[in-house]
C-alpha cells in the first residue's frame, strides 16, 4: 500500500514538471492568430511574385521593319491586364493590413515582411508604368509616320499653286492665305516629328525605321521654305533675277574650270619633273666610253 501511494506521488511530481515546461514552450511560440497572419502575408507575397514576372513581359523588336499597330496594341491590351490583376490585388492588401495592423506590429518579422512586400509592389508599379511609357511611344511613332510619310502630293500641290498665284500680282492675298495653311500644315509635321524623335530615344530600335522619316522631313521643310519665300515679282524683276542667278552660276562654273585646268597644269608639271629625275639618275649610273 506504501509503494502505491509513492508511486502517485512520483507521478504528481513528474507531471507538475512537465506542465511548466510546457507553459514556458508555448510563450517561445506566437499564438494561433499571429501564425495565421504570417501565413496569409506569405500567400500574398506569392500572389504578388507572380504578378511581378507577368509585369516583367517585354515587347521584342527584332525586325522593325514589318512591327505593326496591331501588335503594339495586343502587348498594351496584356500590360492593362497585369494591371488589373496589381490593382485588385493592391486592394485585398490594404483590407486585408488594416483589419491585421494590430498583430502585424506586435511580431518585429512580420513587419520585416511586410517592407519586403511593399518594395515588391513598387518594383511592379515601376515596370508596368515602364512598359506602359513604351506603349504610348510607339503608338506615337506610328501615328506620327503614317502623318509626316503621307505629306508628299499635299505638299506638291501647294508648290504648284504657290507657283501659279505668285505670277500675278492680283492674287497675292490668296498666295499669302495659301502660306499661311502651309505654316499650321508645317507646325503640325514639326509637332509629329518630335514625337518620332522621342521615340527613338526611348526605343533605339526604331531609329532604323526613322531613317525615312527624317529624309522625308528634311524634303518637306525645303518645300515649306520655298513656298514661304515666294512673291509676286514683276515680269522685269524675274527676268533680272533669272539672268542673275544665271550668271552667278556661270562665275562659278568659270572659277571650277579654272581651279580643274590649274590643278591638271601642276599634276603634268610634277610628273614630267618625276621623269626627269628618274632620267638624270639613270645616266649617272651608265659608263661613258674614253679616248
Amino acid at each position: 500500500m506504501r509503494e502505491i501511494v509513492l508511486k502517485f506521488l512520483f507521478a504528481g511530481i513528474l507531471l507538475a514538471i512537465c506542465k511548466v515546461g510546457f507553459a514556458q514552450d508555448e510563450e517561445l511560440l506566437p499564438d494561433s492568430s499571429s501564425l495565421a497572419v504570417e501565413l496569409r502575408i506569405q500567400l500574398f507575397l506569392d500572389d504578388l511574385n507572380y504578378i511581378e514576372e507577368d509585369s516583367r513581359v517585354y515587347l521584342q523588336f527584332q525586325n522593325m521593319s514589318q512591327m505593326q499597330p496591331s501588335l503594339v496594341s495586343a502587348y498594351e491590351w496584356r500590360i492593362n491586364q497585369v494591371e488589373a490583376k496589381f490593382q485588385a490585388f493592391n486592394s485585398r492588401w490594404n483590407t486585408y493590413f488594416v483589419a491585421q495592423q494590430y498583430e502585424i506590429a506586435a511580431r518585429e518579422d512580420l513587419m520585416d515582411r511586410v517592407a519586403e512586400l511593399d518594395v515588391l509592389k513598387q518594383a511592379v508599379a515601376d515596370s508596368l508604368a515602364a512598359r506602359k511609357q513604351v506603349c504610348v511611344a510607339l503608338r506615337d511613332f506610328f501615328e506620327s509616320e503614317s502623318f509626316i510619310m503621307c505629306q508628299d502630293s499635299a505638299y506638291r500641290r501647294m508648290y504648284s499653286r504657290a507657283s501659279k498665284l505668285s505670277l500675278i500680282g492680283k492674287t497675292a492675298p490668296l498666295l499669302e492665305k495659301l502660306k499661311a495653311s502651309e505654316q499650321l500644315r508645317f507646325a503640325k509635321i514639326e509637332a509629329n516629328y518630335g514625337k518620332v524623335k522621342a521615340a527613338v530615344e526611348l526605343v533605339p530600335a526604331l531609329s532604323s525605321r526613322a531613317a525615312a522619316i527624317d529624309e522625308q522631313y528634311i524634303t518637306l521643310k525645303a518645300m515649306s521654305e520655298k513656298i514661304q519665300a515666294m512673291a509676286y515679282k514683276p515680269f522685269i524683276q524675274r527676268i533680272k533675277d533669272y539672268l542673275l542667278g544665271f550668271a552667278a552660276v556661270a562665275i562659278l562654273l568659270l572659277f571650277f574650270n579654272l581651279a580643274v585646268t590649274r590643278f591638271v597644269a601642276v599634276k603634268k608639271a610634277y610628273k614630267s619633273m618625276q621623269q626627269y629625275k628618274k632620267l638624270m639618275k639613270t645616266n649617272e649610273n651608265e659608263s661613258y666610253p674614253t679616248i
